[in-house]
């Protein structure tokens, strides 16, 4: 009865490993979803923008359309100038030739040919600058008009991944829940013919039938470190951890962090704040492989972070390139969880689920 009990107590521990897995799992995938809608806003923000530089290569259309008409104005005032520069010119030989006109008339003549000239060379400068700005505005207006048309390209071709991956995560989700389902009846089960086996062998022991205690079963978070306890740990409520002069709770769920935190407030304990290296260390060194809330957040005001008790941070432990906000694509990121894997802390949307770790004075 015994060994049939200690097996049972295996299973029903081997279930729910693979349950907090499979919720794990269904949780990231939910993630990926929220995912989705942010890249739906960004095609939105594209589409957007792919109008107002439409709107821009309409005006810059306009522009040289206007512009190209002044050069031609330019081009047709110019024309007339050289004729009547070359008629002056010429006239100017024949008097000369003649040598009939006066002085006073040839000095005239001279001046206005000179003043001729200079308008001729201004006209060929401004045709010049106006030519140059043309050419600018007709190179911008292609670019704007490539980038256009490049992002509209790469935006269906991300729209069709992302929904090709949305159905294959929804087929994984419908399959992972009813796994999970299977699993959850399954565990249930297990668990009530274990307390059925425990009654029985309690009974059988009062009889006289079995000598031996019953065994005790303790139910733990899977991963965690069941050592005995020691007497500085007896200050602590059953389930916690002792470290230094505070207790700590990890949890065997996922919540998002005003759920997490709401379930440590109602311990009479808060989501936890690290104060120092060897506390970071030993909070390390429980956990499992999954990351973990800690009461640590800027929602107050973007880039100042706080812990759950109002102190302002100290001591920090961020990954490379965090915290990043999402990076500008994942929306806001304004709680923070401690990585096992890096064992580093990274920002995060406050809406994950997560497990987390409470914390109280011993």
């Amino acid at each position: 009865m015994k060994a049939k009990l200690t097996s049972m107590t295996e299973e029903r521990d081997r279930l729910n490993v693979s349950l907090t897995i499979m919720t794990r799992k269904l949780d990231k995938l939910q993630s990926l979803s929220q995912n989705l809608d942010s890249v739906r806003d960004l095609a939105a923000e594209l589409s957007t923008m792919k109008a107002k530089l439409t709107e821009r290569l309409q005006d810059s259309n306009t522009k040289l359309t206007s512009m190209t008409e002044e050069r031609d104005r330019l081009n047709v005032s110019l024309t007339e100038t050289t004729r009547e520069l070359d008629r002056l010119q010429i006239s100017s030989k024949q008097n000369l030739d003649s040598a009939h006109g006066s002085a006073a008339e040839l000095s005239t003549m001279k001046a206005k040919l000179t003043s001729m000239t200079e308008e001729r060379d201004r006209l060929t400068a401004s045709l010049t600058v106006m030519t140059r700005k043309l050419d600018r505005l007709q190179i911008s207006s292609k670019q704007n008009l490539d980038s256009v048309r490049g992002s509209a390209a790469e935006l269906s071709t991300m729209n069709g991944k992302l929904t090709e991956r949305l159905q294959d995560s929804n087929t994984k989700l419908t399959s992972m829940t009813e796994e999970r389902d299977r699993l959850t009846a399954s565990l249930t089960e297990m668990t009530r013919e274990l307390d059925r086996l425990q009654c029985l062998l309690q009974k059988e022991s009062q009889n006289g039938v079995v000598t031996d205690p019953p065994a005790v079963l303790v139910w733990e978070w899977p991963g965690s470190i069941s050592d005995s306890m020691t007497e500085s740990e007896k200050t602590c409520p059953a389930g916690w951890r002792k470290f230094s002069s505070a207790c700590y709770l990890f949890s065997n769920e996922a919540r998002s962090w005003d759920r997490a935190r709401e379930d440590c407030r109602q311990r009479g304990a808060d989501l936890v704040v690290i104060n120092s290296d060897e506390e970071q260390t030993f909070l390390f060194g429980l956990l499992i492989n999954q990351d973990t809330w800690i009461g640590l957040n800027d929602r107050d005001e973007e880039g100042t972070w706080k812990w759950v008790d109002g102190t302002p941070l100290t001591q920090t432990n961020w990954g490379q390139s965090q915290p990043d906000n999402g990076g500008g694509y994942m929306g806001e990121e304004d709680c923070a969880e401690i990585r096992k894997y890096f064992s580093d802390w990274n920002d995060l949307s406050c809406e994950v689920s997560n497990p987390w770790i409470c914390e109280k004075k011993a």
